[in-house]
């Protein structure tokens, strides 16, 4: 509770010099695991190589082989639970590492934002409620789209077919699903086997094996809802 107060407390102090987005985002970054890191292995993994191969028709082995590459690289785990503040942090510390991000846009976005704020005309609970709210949707989109930058078409499938039943699929189901996509893609896949196509869903906390099945976790749903509100970014998944 100490905790939440003291958070609720710097967004009140900031309410008044900080913009909307700029808010948003100055919040995220001070949680662990929040958005600067999301960004961050966001665009890392937007390599020179990859724009090339991009701009040319990606072929399906490289997709492959960029989500063993996602799986071992230190991907925030949706199931780690809430993020917190990291220790050791104070308000004057918090506000350093803000002016320490600013820029003459973000300012004029900070502007913006005071004046959206006031406009509202609502009290400080509220405004830390409707920021703290802005700050969850922005963290789950980066934890969505870091994701779906290495996701195979066929695994979304999958999760669609499954996010509205039970939401539990078995071993035999996977093995046969397994099969399917891979004589479809027997170049990109021919080293594969069910157990690896799963490895990465399960390391980025879709999904979770429990009694002989595999099941969508709660970030597993909300991904799969994310990326149904997402056509676009359903139609850029790897086509595997």
């Amino acid at each position: 509770m100490a905790e939440a107060a003291s958070i609720g407390e710097l967004v009140v102090s900031g309410i008044s010099h900080v913009a909307w987005p700029a808010t948003v985002l100055t919040l995220g970054l001070v949680f662990r695991g929040g958005i600067k890191s999301g960004f961050e292995k966001l665009f890392s993994r937007s390599s020179l190589k990859e724009f090339k191969a991009g701009a040319a028709g990606i072929s399906a082995t490289f997709e492959a082989e960029r989500q063993i590459s996602a799986e071992t690289s230190d991907l925030t785990n949706a199931d780690k639970g809430p993020a917190v503040l990291p220790q050791g942090q104070d308000y004057e510390e918090l506000v350093a590492r803000q002016q320490g991000q600013e820029t003459p846009y973000s300012q004029r976005l900070y502007e913006n934002v005071v004046a959206h704020l006031n406009a509202l005309g609502v009290d400080d609970q509220s405004k830390i409620d409707l920021l703290s709210k802005e700050v969850s949707l922005l963290q789950n989109s980066v934890q969505c789209l870091n994701v779906a930058r290495v996701l195979f078409r066929s695994q979304f499938e999958l999760f669609n077919s499954l996010r509205d039943g039970p939401g539990v699929v078995t071993q035999g189901e996977i093995e046969n699903h397994f099969k399917l996509v891979s004589s479809e893609h027997p170049d990109a896949l021919q080293s594969w086997d069910y157990l690896k196509y799963l490895s990465y869903p399960v390391t980025a906390g879709l999904m979770v094996y429990a009694q002989g099945s595999y099941r969508l976790t709660e970030f597993g749903k909300s991904f799969v809802d994310f990326m149904r509100m997402s056509p676009a970014i359903i139609d850029d998944l790897a086509k595997l």
